[in-house]
């Protein structure tokens, strides 16, 4: 489910506050973004850095995700976190789901996700199920890859 700016540019259906809400972030939000994020003293700037998506459960933000999109029409996904208590609800996956929809529809062909080669592993295997594999290794960072068929262009 989505709010009524995200539905009129992707169609999905709007959500109502007994719903897990996907919407994009506010300035108000970035107080509770600083809590849930674990990059410890961010500046407030780094929240305007990229694209915020946040997703919301009975006015309270449980999940975001930061992504941009490059002009070679890469979707590259930065930070996705879940609050520890809606973990294994799907929120990750509707917010991936969102950031893609909206990437397809900007003509993104490819979406990158990078993720630590030495940790992260849950993010790995989610990845893995949907569809994205393992580019690149460089270092301790792992380049994920997923390209969008035609179908979904």
């Amino acid at each position: 489910m989505v709010d009524q700016q995200l539905h009129e540019v992707i169609g999905f259906p709007i959500g109502n506050e007994y719903d897990v809400t996907v919407r994009l972030m506010s300035p108000s939000d970035i107080p509770e973004l600083q809590k849930m994020s674990l990059i410890r003293g961010q500046k407030t700037v780094f929240w305007y850095g990229a694209i915020t998506l946040v997703a919301e459960f009975e006015h309270r933000i449980v999940g975001f995700t930061q992504y941009y999109i490059s002009v070679d029409m890469i979707l590259h996904s930065d930070t996705i976190r879940i609050a520890p208590d809606m973990k294994g609800k799907g929120i990750g996956g509707m917010l991936t789901e969102v950031k893609e929809a909206i990437a397809i529809k900007v003509g993104a062909r490819v979406h990158m996700h990078m993720v630590s080669h030495n940790g992260e592993i849950a993010l790995k295997k989610i990845l893995t199920k949907m569809g994205f594999h393992l580019c690149q290794r460089h270092g301790p960072t792992e380049f994920w890859v997923k390209s969008f068929n035609e179908g979904d262009l």
